[in-house]
């Protein structure tokens, strides 16, 4: 058994309106999706006891979870990827195209591979700090476009912090 609760502005790829959640029902799984994150075709989710005890003499019946899903905010999620329970996608990650994610995965971090690997950051650790803090997801509609100009443009990303006060 699941719950999924799905952020302002998020979108999944059209043609699976919301993802493909395998759900084995013997665990509650809450699955959780911050504001305006998006995801390419076939994102596939494991919840309600999709892990296995792997040294145990019997394995079929002994399912259990991780934990609740949570995937944060303007996070972007590639085509075919696979997420386990028990996990957290940090705000402003990228997930790579047929990622299996098993662990947490920080903030503005880029990962891709099965298993999942941090490859890089998208920004040094004091811009991800204050992106963190001026939390632009939460700002509402009139802020963001109030600022698209700085927001979708990749060489404004300090002039967009400073415009924020930090």
């Amino acid at each position: 058994m699941y719950t999924l609760t799905v952020g302002k502005g998020t979108l999944f790829h059209v043609e699976n309106k919301d993802p493909h959640i395998i759900d084995y029902g013997r665990v509650n799984t809450n699955i959780v999706f911050g504001s305006y994150t998006m995801s390419g075709p076939n994102l596939t989710i494991f919840a309600g006891g999709s892990e296995h005890l792997f040294n145990s003499v019997a394995v079929t019946q002994l399912a259990y979870s991780k934990g609740d899903i949570r995937v944060g905010n303007g996070v972007w999620i590639g085509y075919g990827v696979t997420i386990f329970t028990g996990v957290t996608i940090g705000d402003g990650a990228i997930v790579g195209a047929c990622s299996v994610v098993s662990k947490d995965i920080p903030p503005y971090a880029v990962a891709y591979g099965n298993p999942i690997k941090i490859i890089r950051y998208r920004f040094d650790p004091e811009t991800i700090s204050k992106l963190l803090k001026i939390a632009w997801w939460d700002r509402g509609e009139a802020f963001i476009n109030e600022n698209s100009d700085l927001l979708f443009d990749e060489t404004k990303v300090q002039l967009f912090i400073k415009r924020c006060g930090l």
